[in-house]
């Protein structure tokens, strides 16, 4: 594994890519409030036989000396795998399988008309064998499906899983992957190109330190990571790791981190450092109140760029995103956080209570977001932490903080370029700048205008929301600016609900 950066910055940190316009369609139904911990499905049985040339078995009870046949199956997954081709099918049965499950070499690669399935039936265990180094599964060949397997770690210094080199097609999934002291649960490096890890549940990687739930080294390239859930790791749930000092790699490039659940984890539920093109959507990320310091759920720094970050919900942490602190080279740049639903972030020991926090980047969107119980601050920006914030925009947000004390927008001396307008304010809601004379100011609207010259188009009005959906009531239906996020009726709303569409 290429060496890492040390990861535990939350405090400030991060970027956001400007998404494209998109024509009006109907967008997606919001996320309703979190819900129980989500269980990931055991496979019931293998696909049909037919949908494969050729089945190989795999059991216990076997012999690699056998055929390979359901009458007579192989003792090892390796024995399988070396005898397996193109539109063929392993299947393992039940059982526990002490041995190191290695796709690469001399093994063949599927293709995408003739693709190559290892198919766990029962939920068959892959623990260490005796010696070795590096992952129990390593996927190194296109168009591989590996699925329903429990890999279990047993605290050894191993990955799970990794997927290495050119992998187009091949997929990890319904797997249960845990239990390792390595740097990371799952792995993408050595310049890998095309992997899927989706529908996996990933959790307890822990050392003293970091371990990650995935790790997305520089080199990557179109990496998906959908629909697992991602829990109780010493690090972050997952990680796009940067090459700074540690690898001669290229930034990983083109990651999309989709319909997750990720909670409960020692560091962030997502850090993206030194990558490109990532997109941060539909996710929930709940529960980070005891990863200190911060509390923080998102952080994107180093330089990072063309990071989105679209409708996720983020509840119960001590700070929602982390955009810009340390870099090396360029601040994080163009960087899109819109349609998020934030809410309960709380202020206490080591937790900040801030939304949104940009310490330093170059042409941040924050655009139709809902904050909903705030401790301290909805919007900070322009601390100065690593740099200047410049080229701001903070568009059809919708902030009811729920406190008498918190504030809506903070602006420190080290912003410039801010545009800031059509936002929505529940009442009592105060604002904090520096006037001209470098004094620090609690506002309200109006004060915040006059001090600023920002939010004319703004108001302040009860936003009525309903407390598990965060829709919102009358005061925030049509009345947004376009930023090129799709839209029902007269006009966008404000906040992260379109209401109205059918």
């Amino acid at each position: 594994m290429a060496g890492r950066l040390v990861g535990r910055w939350c405090v400030i940190a991060g970027t956001f890519a400007i998404a494209g316009f998109f024509a009006c369609h109907p967008p997606a139904q919001g996320a309703t409030a979190p819900q129980d911990d989500p269980v990931v499905p055991d496979v019931a049985e293998a696909p049909a036989a037919a949908q494969s040339l050729k089945d190989w078995y795999v059991s216990p009870t076997g012999s690699d000396s056998a055929a390979g046949t359901s009458a007579q199956p192989f003792r090892t997954i390796s024995r399988a795998i070396a005898a397996v081709g193109p539109g063929e099918r392993i299947l393992v049965n039940a059982g526990t399988y002490a041995e190191r499950v290695r796709i690469t070499g001399t093994v063949r690669a599927g293709t995408a008309t003739a693709p190559i399935r290892l198919q766990g039936v029962g939920k068959p265990k892959i623990v260490p064998a005796a010696g070795g180094y590096g992952s129990l599964v390593q996927i190194e060949k296109p168009y591989w499906t590996v699925d329903g397997f429990e890999v279990d770690v047993q605290g050894q210094t191993f990955y799970a899983a990794h997927f290495a080199g050119t992998v187009t097609g091949s997929v990890l999934s319904h797997c249960n992957l845990h239990g390792g002291s390595a740097g990371t649960g799952v792995s993408t490096h050595y310049a890998c190109m095309g992997a899927t890890i989706q529908d996996n549940e990933i959790h307890h990687f822990q050392r003293v330190g970091d371990a990650h739930g995935i790790t997305v080294q520089p080199g990557s390239k179109q990496i998906s990571i959908l629909r697992n859930v991602i829990h109780d790791n010493s690090g972050d749930s997952i990680q796009c790791l940067g090459p700074e000092s540690v690898s001669s790699e290229p930034p990983a490039d083109g990651v999309t981190i989709q319909d997750n659940t990720m909670y409960h984890d020692g560091e962030q539920a997502v850090d993206v450092k030194t990558c490109s093109n990532v997109l941060v959507k539909h996710n929930v990320m709940r529960d980070y109140l005891e990863a200190l310091p911060g509390g923080c759920s998102v952080v994107v720094h180093m330089s990072a760029s063309n990071v989105t970050i679209q409708d996720n919900d983020i509840s119960n942490v001590g700070k929602a995103i982390a955009i810009g602190g340390n870099h090396v080279g360029p601040v994080p740049y163009h960087v899109v956080v819109k349609e998020n639903r934030i809410r309960n972030v709380v202020k206490g020991y080591q937790l900040e209570g801030i939304g949104i926090r940009l310490e330093n980047s170059q042409s941040a969107r924050v655009f139709n977001n809902t904050f909903s119980g705030v401790g301290y601050v909805a919007i900070m920006a322009g601390g100065g932490t690593g740099g200047a914030t410049t080229d701001l925009m903070v568009k059809d947000n919708l902030i009811s903080t729920g406190s008498s004390t918190a504030y809506g927008l903070f602006l420190g001396p080290y912003l410039s370029g801010l545009l800031s307008r059509y936002n929505l304010f529940a009442p009592g809601t105060l604002f904090s700048a520096i006037n001209a004379s470098g004094a620090r100011q609690t506002l309200d609207l109006s004060g915040w205008r006059s001090v600023t010259g920002q939010d004319g188009p703004s108001r302040v009005a009860d936003p009525q929301l309903n407390p598990d959906t965060l829709v919102p009531g009358a005061a925030a239906v049509d009345w947004g600016e376009y930023v090129g996020i799709s839209y029902c009726g007269a006009g966008p709303d404000v906040g992260a609900e379109e209401t109205g569409c059918p």
